[in-house]
């Protein structure tokens, strides 16, 4: 899986979005006519009430900028330390954040949070609700997210054409070719198709489970000599270690008997 993680979501922004910052700014000035025409309020004593409120949401942005780069640290540091179950906690702590920054930033942040956690479902809606709030130029890491996490949960129909944007938008990444042709194995349809995204996602310096997914695909096929051949170029890991005995049965591969490349 992608660590969507590595690819960088913007910090809060200026641009509007319907936060609480932005209604206290449009409130401002209906407040103070309310005061000056509708109570009879002094200029004076409006500006003196309204002041603080303009003070804090016009500054408001650097604060929030300060506390998204903490948190980034904060969540970088705990994945880090595979302290996996300490995210949710660290995500909600952050009320100003929750209170104040744009409603996209949050739905990314929580996201990935879940992500993390293995949530998957919840992970997958939080990247569309993410995706919707989003300006495109800022789209690519949600929707290698939202992939994810539908391929995660088996969803390979909805993943395909979010990992197909995903390459038409340049990031020519290993495990988004993986991903989408494994998508395809387990689909058992367009299996050249697949076979040609492991080919090149092995050329950009894909691993063993390109090499594995590749020969699923060979032995969806009846290609077992060709299947034979990636399996000698699979490293085994407990990961993949079910799917490999899988398909070394299927194709009749055994590597103790065959030389690994």
């Amino acid at each position: 899986m992608i660590d969507t993680m590595s690819a960088p979501i913007a910090p809060p922004s200026g641009r509007f979005e319907l936060s609480v910052r932005n209604l206290l700014i449009l409130a401002v000035p209906v407040i103070a006519a309310g005061l000056r025409w509708g109570y009879g309020v002094s200029g004076v004593v409006v500006t003196a009430l309204l002041a603080p409120i303009i003070v804090f949401s016009f500054g408001l942005p650097r604060i929030l900028r300060w506390r998204a780069r903490r948190f980034e640290r904060q969540l970088l540091r705990l994945m880090q330390l595979r302290r996996k179950g300490e995210l949710i906690g660290l995500y909600r702590r952050q009320v100003l954040l929750r209170l104040f920054a744009a409603p996209s930033y949050l739905a990314a942040r929580r996201a990935m949070v879940h992500q993390e956690l293995g949530s998957h479902a919840e992970a997958r809606d939080a990247f569309r609700s993410a995706l919707e709030r989003t300006v495109e130029n800022e789209k690519l890491p949600l929707l290698i997210g939202l992939a994810n996490a539908c391929y995660e949960l088996g969803e390979d129909a909805d993943a395909e054409p979010i990992y197909r944007e995903v390459l038409s938008r340049g990031a020519r990444l290993p495990n988004v070719f993986h991903n989408l042709a494994h998508g395809l194995i387990r689909r058992d349809v367009k299996l050249d198709d697949a076979i040609e995204l492991l080919e090149e996602g092995i050329s950009l310096g894909g691993g063993s489970h390109l090499h594995l997914a590749l020969a699923e695909a060979h032995a969806a096929l009846r290609e077992n000599a060709k299947a034979r051949a990636a399996l000698a170029r699979v490293s085994i890991d407990p990961s993949i270690a079910e799917r490999f005995a899988t398909v070394a049965g299927e194709v009749g591969y055994d590597p103790g008997a065959e030389p690994q490349v």
